[in-house]
């Protein structure tokens, strides 16, 4: 409603309350409880100064609640738009929790009526605030970090109705944002054609978790505003006047630990503080205004500088340092903070008195931090870890080992890539060590070992793995080439060795040596499936029982020592615990954000991806059960299901190796479910399965998490499920799966399916030229354009399809009927009118699909209903018929389809005036489709009027007197072919052939009768054995060439009246009979063209004779003279 109503509302809303306390209205959506314990470590790599795994962040589960839609009573009827299902009709205010609104599309729908079908400025605007984006917008696709306008993208009961759409970016440069800012967030104008009377539309928006830090929650003032206007004034204006994050979302420095220094190191002591973080995990990025710590540092120490690996946009702060009796202080402030990567303090010792072997210098936070996020108060937390450097001797070349022990779950398939263990080590030194032996020997009772990831340093120049060899479980030795690469040092195994592993061969112990480990560095991790960790892979052997331990090995010593590595008691011990079930297994499934609009199919992509792992990690499976959850709006084509496992196999019906079935949830929903027994999980890779999706014609607007559609689960029951990524833990809250029930997790996947309603109702006009193909003008191309002659047959076609899914109650439709010089309205047409067409007959509906009522007007209106509409007998001058009306009422059911055609003639009276001229013109078609209503205009035709014309025939003049005689007959076959006149610039070619009876025709029906033409015909011989005839008054017209490859009739004016008769006749050449008279002659005969002479003459010998020349008869003959001119015959 209008904002001046929405004042009222709110008034009204206490008389109510207060009056009867009813008509209260309650809002509530379902949620599963997202409540999901995590304890997990965050580091950037493995070149962090400090030991992983020594610190964990414990990140406390919230509950997930259902959304709190508070809303006035409001006496005022609703419909104007929405979001997120809520009428937005009175005072909206919504509350979300983290789980209900992060990463989750929230539809804005919207329902415009202008009222009527004429008032210009139409417009809708929908604003959002800086936290909200738009994800898809109908008629917007974006390019960059920006929209631009698509209309092919519109639905198509849109399409036709929108003349542009702008898309205009909250401003991101204000000094309070300081140079952020967010691409897709601001408003969206669409701008309609007239005639439109009212509208849906219907968009996407996520919340942008930027600018949500919050320590109680976060309000959104004013978060979607939807307005629409005609002429220049507001009709309805509607808001969620607040939207409320109501999760808290902060930013802490969580990690802490111990750092050692020599005792001959008193300056450039560094230690990292950790990373700006979000909590709850998983959800970093977030925006501040400042972030504000303040550490407490021993007195020896003297504070130096802060530093990040990357700081963008931020300036720190570091310049408030201050003292007491015990302690050292400095404040430091990010302004403007959004951090990424580790921060690190630098101090030096300022006090060396007691920088002695064991002297620890404690760092240590100094009350709470403090948060003030951009239009939020500012709050504190208390959630700050302490940091140390403890005091070392001089730099020892040698590193340190680690005891370590873990669990071993016997549900991981014997694949041969079971994670067996990691090899712990580190250097915590500030100097890299150098050359140090290492040896790892493995458990070879329960374990058989056949791959070793040797990330033992990191990827540094200075690094190489070299002298490696070792033994088998067969008692063989083996050496491996030096590693100087970083991929070098993944999965190392005996196929790289010198020799040929046996079957059930394995590890039992390596041998190698380090170049270089870097300074402040760990090669193991909290969680046995933390990328980058040195691990070994390889067998659990049949002996592996619940409850046994195994025990491996890892000694170490300098090359310098030359102590024997074999021989050293300096080790470490890894101790394997075999256990029968998995406790956790850490995954997240990444899927396919889909934009689709009914009746529209895509590809639905999904990875199984494992994040950081805890608990009895399982690396490996073999059997997997996926499930595919259907809605009354979407299906799935199962038969273009398929599944790729970390093998590479592909599993679907077309390869008969999968096993489908169906079944029913819950609720009621159809559900596939897709059984693969040889299915192979390896945790190192990324498996991945597709599916087609289709929404249903009939499908309204819509968004779905993937979350709640795509299922998978291992087929062994042991494995426990537990997805560690944000808003996807979803336990078989539908019923699906025989192994799990509702308290139990199963594999869930990011993304989501948006739908768009489109109703694919199609009216469409196009015409044709003497039976050819149907076709429509494009204004920006300026194609097609048809040519229209006074022999030609142009019709006009009405066509209509309903492809939508729906009944739809039928359509109308107006079609100009063009004038000259008139214009019939922008409705229309661009330009007016340049021919008459005239309707000679009436339009024929007798044999269409449905019920029409035609009817004629003699003046050019855009009213469906105007008075004007007449039957064709009520019209008496048929030539000034200027528009006709459609209409049909009938249901069209959906699969419906229709056409009307009729022909369009041109006036004969005025047909040569008006030749060249082009009339492009529309209908306008009436239709309401999925609440889409208005007369929107449609595809336009362009039709020129071409009335020059050149006809002629291509005759045998057999009597070689120019003229076509009765007995003459035409040639066909022959090339025709029309210039500019006084150019090579071909116009159009033709072929002689049978017209209308007659051989040898030709006909240029469609030639500009402004444009002057030359008429050239080609000789279809190159033997010289016919030749043009010689020009002739009434008869042959072109002249030859000299070659006589071709005859031209220059600078002809075509013209609709007399048809202009270009004729050309062929001849053939005259034989001359040289007779001896019993005598001999040097030539018998020759061939000559009329015209042509014989020269010099031939000679004739006869025996006791003399020769005395050629003479017309053997006796009595006319004496010939040489040279002789050959005749016309």
């Amino acid at each position: 409603m209008k904002k001046y109503l929405k004042i009222g509302i709110s008034l009204l809303a206490v008389v109510v309350v207060v009056l009867s306390q009813t008509n209260i209205t309650a809002f509530a959506v379902t949620s599963e409880n997202n409540a999901n314990n995590h304890s997990s470590e965050v580091s950037s790599d493995n070149n962090s100064e400090e030991n992983i795994g020594e610190e964990e962040e414990t990140v406390e589960s919230v509950a997930e609640e259902a959304p709190l839609m508070a809303k006035s009573v409001t006496p005022f009827s609703a419909g104007f738009a929405s979001f997120d299902g809520v009428d937005l009709n009175g005072v909206t205010n919504l509350s979300y929790t983290q789980g209900q609104i992060i990463n989750i599309d929230k539809t804005v729908n919207i329902n415009v009526n202008f009222g009527d079908s004429t008032s210009n400025g139409k417009k809708v605007t929908v604003q959002l605030a800086k936290e909200l984006v738009f994800q898809t917008v109908p008629g917007l696709k974006k390019v960059g970090n920006t929209f631009v306008y698509d209309p092919s993208s519109l639905p198509s009961n849109l399409q036709g109705f929108v003349s542009n759409i702008t898309y205009t970016p909250n401003p991101t440069s204000s000094s309070s944002w300081n140079g952020y800012g967010n691409a897709y967030s601001g408003s969206i104008t669409y701008e309609f054609i007239n005639s439109i009377s009212a509208t849906p539309l219907s968009f996407t928006t996520r919340i942008d978790r930027l600018y949500l830090t919050n320590n109680a929650g976060y309000n959104i003032d004013n978060a979607v505003i939807v307005t629409s206007e005609k002429n220049g004034a507001v009709i309805e204006s509607e808001t969620v006047e607040t939207l409320t994050y109501a999760s808290a979302l902060t930013t802490d420095l969580w990690r802490g630990g111990n750092k050692e220094v020599y005792v001959d190191q008193t300056t450039g002591l560094r230690t990292v503080i950790g990373t700006l973080v979000s909590a709850p995990d998983g959800l970093s990025g977030g925006l501040v205004e400042y972030y504000e710590v303040t550490y407490a540092y021993a007195k020896e120490l003297a504070y130096v500088s802060i530093e990040g690996t990357t700081i963008p946009n931020t300036s720190v702060d570091d310049t408030t340092l201050w003292s007491d009796a015990s302690w050292n202080y400095v404040k430091i402030r990010f302004n403007n903070a959004k951090i990424t990567g580790n921060l690190y303090l630098n101090f030096d010792v300022a006090d060396t008195t007691n920088h002695v072997v064991g002297k620890v210098y404690t760092i240590k936070p100094s009350g709470n931090q403090t948060i003030k996020p951009y239009d939020n108060p500012t709050f504190e937390r208390n959630k700050l870890a302490s940091f140390s450097f403890t005091v070392a001797e001089s730099f020892k070349n040698s590193i340190m080992l680690i005891n370590w022990s873990q669990t071993i779950s016997l549900q991981n398939t014997n694949s041969g890539n079971a994670v067996l263990g990691q090899i712990p080590l580190t250097n915590r030194q500030a100097d890299p060590v150098t050359d140090q032996v290492l040896k790892l020997s493995f458990d070879d009772v329960y374990m058989g070992v056949n791959r070793i990831d040797l990330y033992t340093t990191t990827n540094t120049a200075a690094s190489g793995a070299y002298n490696i060899n070792g033994t088998t479980t067969d008692g063989r030795s083996f050496t491996i080439p030096d590693i100087n690469t970083w991929a070098g040092r993944t999965g190392i195994t005996l196929a790289q060795s010198d020799i040929t592993p046996n079957p059930g061969e394995y590890i039992k112990t390596i041998v190698w040596t380090e170049k270089s480990i870097t300074n402040n560095f760990s090669s193991y991790a909290g969680y046995l499936g933390y990328g980058g960790t040195a691990r070994f892979y390889g067998v659990i052997l049949d002996s592996a029982a619940d409850g046994v331990t195994a025990t491996s090995t890892l000694q170490s010593v300098s090359l310098e020592s030359g102590e024997d590595i074999h021989a050293t008691t300096k080790k470490g011990t890894l101790t394997h615990q075999y256990v029968d079930t998995a406790t956790a297994l850490g995954f997240s499934g990444a899927g396919t954000t889909l934009s689709m609009l009914s009746g529209e199919t895509k590809t639905s992509t999904n990875t199984i991806q494992w994040n950081d792992t805890q608990g009895t990690f399982v690396s490996t499976m073999k059997g997997f059960n996926f499930y595919l959850r259907e809605a009354e709006a979407f299906e799935f084509d199962i038969s273009s299901f398929s599944a790729t496992d970390t093998n590479g196999v592909v599993y679907s019906q077309a390869n008969n190796n999968i096993v489908v079935s169906t079944l029913t949830d819950n609720t009621g929903k159809k559900v596939y479910k897709i059984t693969i027994a040889d299915y192979a999980f390896d945790f190192r890779k990324s498996p991945n399965f597709k599916v087609n999706v289709t929404t249903k014609k009939s499908a309204g607007n819509f968004t779905i998490q993937a979350k709640d559609i795509y299922f998978a689960e291992p087929m062994n029951a042991k494995i426990v499920l537990k997805n560690f990524a944000s808003g996807l833990t979803t336990n078989d809250i539908y019923d699906i799966s025989d192994l799990r029930d509702e308290t139990q997790q199963m594999m869930s996947f990011g993304g989501s399916i948006t739908n768009l309603a489109q109703a694919d109702f199609s009216t469409a006009t196009s015409a044709n030229l003497d039976g050819g193909p149907w076709t429509t003008y494009d204004y920006v191309s300026g194609k097609t354009i048809l040519d229209l002659n006074p022999d030609g047959t142009a019709k006009y076609k009405l066509s209509v399809a309903n492809n939508s899914g729906q009944n739809v109650s039928g359509y109308k439709a107006i079609i100009p009927i063009p004038k000259a010089g008139q214009n019939a309205g922008s409705d229309f047409q661009q330009q007016a009118f340049e021919w008459d067409v005239l309707l000679n007959n009436p339009i024929d509906v007798s044999s269409t699909n449905y019920a029409y009522t035609v009817r004629y007007s003699t003046t050019y209106t855009n009213n469906f209903d105007d008075a004007s509409w007449k039957t064709w007998n009520e019209i008496t001058d048929k030539t000034t018929i200027k528009a006709v009306r459609i209409v049909t009422t009938d249901v069209i059911p959906d699969g419906g389809q229709d056409e009307i055609t009729f022909t369009i003639d041109m006036d004969p009276a005025t047909a040569d005036v008006q030749a060249g001229g082009v009339n492009i013109y529309n209908a306008l078609i009436y239709r309401s489709v999925l609440g889409a209503e208005g007369a929107a205009p449609s595809e336009p035709v362009a039709i020129r009027l071409k009335t020059g014309v050149i006809k002629g025939q291509v005759f045998n003049d057999t009597d070689r007197n120019g003229l076509l005689n009765g007995t003459e007959t035409g040639r066909n076959g022959v090339v025709v072919t029309a210039y500019e006149a006084g150019t090579t610039t071909v116009l159009e070619t033709k072929t002689t052939q049978t017209l209308n009876g007659v051989p040898g025709s030709y006909a240029f029906l469609g030639l500009d009768k402004n444009q002057n033409v030359d008429i050239v015909f080609t000789n279809p011989t190159n033997d010289d054995s016919i030749r043009f005839s010689a020009v002739t008054s009434g008869g042959s017209t072109p002249t030859a060439s000299a070659t006589h490859d071709k005859a031209t009739t220059s600078n002809l004016t075509p013209s609709a009246v007399g048809f202009d008769s270009i004729d050309a006749g062929f001849i053939t050449p005259i034989t001359v009979t040289f007779n001896g008279n019993t005598g001999v002659s040097s030539i018998a005969s020759t061939k000559k063209y009329p015209g042509e002479a014989v020269s010099p003459a031939p000679t004739a010998t006869k025996v006791g004779h003399t020769f005395n020349g050629w003479f017309t008869a053997s006796t009595g003959g006319s004496k010939v003279t040489f040279p002789y001119t050959v005749g016309a015959a």
